[in-house]
């Protein structure tokens, strides 16, 4: 009787862990067949490569967190509890790393709208008695960066957002 339960037990263990491996691997290969088919058809140029990327990146992760997810359903966890303490922990970090979202979120926006590029002659006011100027020679999602003849400025891209700007365009 004892073995007949150990031995039931053992068995819908190793086929619960084999159905969680096989979707973990199933994720894994779908998340690199995404993101490859995804730079295939996005084709990142030099201007647009952080987009492509975080995009890309952001999808082959989601993937393979849902993956995880499902791996987990198949040992009988609760996944609802696991997708609502995901949720509040989503929402917490979103406040802790606020600034640093806003500046790729800003990082984005810049690289989609292209309000300047490179070459461009930059004039930002920061505050009252502080202004960034100098030319513009990189923009990534979380910095642009600022040339003069003396020194190399690091903006955060958010600035440009909730600033003043004065741009002269490369000629």
């Amino acid at each position: 009787m004892l073995e007949q339960i150990l031995t039931d037990n053992i068995t819908s263990l190793l086929l619960s862990t084999a159905h969680a491996a096989v979707t973990i691997i199933i994720a894994f290969m779908a998340s690199i067949f995404a993101y490859k088919a995804m730079m295939r058809f996005m084709k990142p140029t030099q201007e647009n490569a952080p987009i492509v990327h975080l995009l890309c990146t952001s999808v082959k992760n989601i993937i393979i967190m849902l993956g995880c997810v499902s791996a987990l359903a198949s040992f009988g966890i609760n996944i609802q509890s696991l997708v609502a303490g995901l949720g509040l922990t989503g929402f917490a970090l979103g406040f802790a790393f606020k600034d640093a979202l806003a500046n790729i979120i800003s990082g984005v926006f810049i690289l989609l709208y292209r309000p300047f590029k490179i070459g461009d002659y930059v004039k930002l006011a920061v505050s009252k008695t502080l202004v960034d100027e100098g030319t513009v020679i990189g923009i990534d999602l979380r910095y642009t960066k600022l040339e003069t003849e003396t020194e190399i400025t690091l903006v955060p891209n958010a600035a440009f957002f909730v600033n003043s700007i004065v741009i002269y365009k490369n000629k």
